[in-house]
């Protein structure tokens, strides 16, 4: 059965084949880059299988919706969108730029980063940043039975 990616799968996710969501082989994961706020696997650097014409030799794939089963991470990129993905400078971590384009290119929308929890009250400045109803109000965090952006 397959199962969503967590942070214990990297030691299983290294050298892993990779298929895309059309069921192509893209290759085998030659490296993994991890959210920094979550610690989750976030991006896998992948070479490009032989069966995998026009892919870059070395391309980043979303792990975002992938499942890890008897060796193999399946992916919802689409070999198209791997063989298309653009040219990113693949060393110790990916960077802000380089993020945003990959993003943009699979379709993903980035982690929102959490919102700071409100400071407690103590009763001597409780009405700061009250509004009298004319402005908006506090911006409220969702719950934590609400699902995580994608």
């Amino acid at each position: 059965m397959a199962s969503p990616l967590t942070e214990d799968h990297g030691l299983v996710l290294s050298r892993a084949a990779v298929t895309s969501s059309d069921g192509h082989d893209l290759g085998p994961v030659v490296d993994l880059y991890f959210d920094d706020r979550t610690g989750r696997p976030t991006w896998a650097a992948v070479r490009a299988a032989p069966t995998a014409p026009g892919a870059p030799p070395l391309a980043l794939v979303p792990l975002a919706g992938a499942t890890c089963a008897r060796g193999v991470v399946r992916v919802e990129a689409t070999a198209a969108q791997v063989a298309g993905a653009p040219a990113c400078r693949v060393c110790d971590r990916v960077d802000v730029a380089d993020e945003e384009r990959l993003y943009r290119h699979y379709g993903l929308r980035p982690p929102v980063p959490p919102v700071a929890p409100p400071a407690a009250r103590t009763g001597e400045h409780d009405d700061v940043g009250a509004t009298d109803g004319a402005g908006p109000g506090p911006v409220l965090a969702p719950g934590p039975d609400q699902p995580e952006p994608v």
